[in-house]
């Protein structure tokens, strides 16, 4: 059963004004739904995603290997891994959910990561480094 059909608003008999669920129901589909296809949120809701927790720690915001940690240029729409490369805009992907939610990705490629002294802790990657950025999610 997809998760959506677990979160009911307050109209469904709720006591509390907002709809509070743990992070197994923190996904991008749960959110969809909650916010409504007019983007005006059907209730207010309070789901923390899966990873928060963790991205709070010390540990993760110094780990280079997540993208969220490195800086990005919006003007020129690129990532700066942690060694002064670019990381830039190559493509657009969409992919498909198990429960058929389309997904959009942005695809970004280092522009040379070879030679790279900090590859090893960067990526398992064997080609250049990429960042696969859902474009709603992220």
């Amino acid at each position: 059963m997809p998760y959506r059909y677990a979160l009911l608003p307050p109209s469904s008999g709720a006591t509390s004004g907002v709809f509070f669920a743990d992070t197994g129901y923190g996904c991008e589909e749960n959110y969809l739904y909650a916010i409504g296809e007019e983007k005006e949120p059907r209730f207010d809701f309070l789901i923390p995603y899966g990873g928060y927790k963790k991205e709070k720690t010390r540990r993760y915001k110094k780990d280079i290997r997540h993208a969220s940690n490195w800086t990005y240029e919006e003007l020129e729409d690129r990532f700066v891994c942690p060694n002064g490369r670019y990381v830039s805009f190559m493509k657009y992907k969409t992919r498909k959910t198990a429960s058929g939610l389309e997904q959009s990705f942005k695809i970004y490629e280092c522009e040379e990561c070879s030679d790279c002294p900090l590859k090893p802790a960067c990526t398992k990657a064997k080609g250049n480094r990429q960042i696969h950025w859902n474009t709603i999610w992220e």
